[in-house]
């Protein structure tokens, strides 16, 4: 078990923060089932334990697993991601790793 960093934008680490995102996923592996990182809020640090780590479509996302991602809806999901990989879109057959930890 060791501490990793998993880089995420202010909105997210809040959801996950508030316990709304329990996954990410990510073209880039960060770490394996029992690894862990922090997210502080208000000068606290809450401490997060993956529990899950293998790859997967990214087309298997769907409405339930974008609330898990910390979105409203599988459109917010989809959004978000074509603005942070604008080369590479949304693609269904995309291999990504998922990070769970809940």
């Amino acid at each position: 078990m060791a501490q990793i960093k998993i880089p995420f934008k202010p909105e997210m680490a809040k959801q996950i923060w508030l316990g709304r995102k329990t996954v990410t996923r990510r073209y880039k592996k960060y770490g394996n089932v029992g690894d862990y990182f922090f997210i502080k809020s208000c000068g606290t640090e809450q401490k997060y334990t993956l529990t899950r780590v293998y790859k997967e479509e990214l087309g298997k996302v769907d409405e339930e697993e974008a609330k898990k991602e910390g979105f409203d809806s599988f459109n917010g999901f989809v959004s978000l991601w074509i603005k942070i990989h604008p080369g590479r879109g949304f693609t269904d057959s995309d291999l990504v790793w998922v990070h769970r930890w809940d």
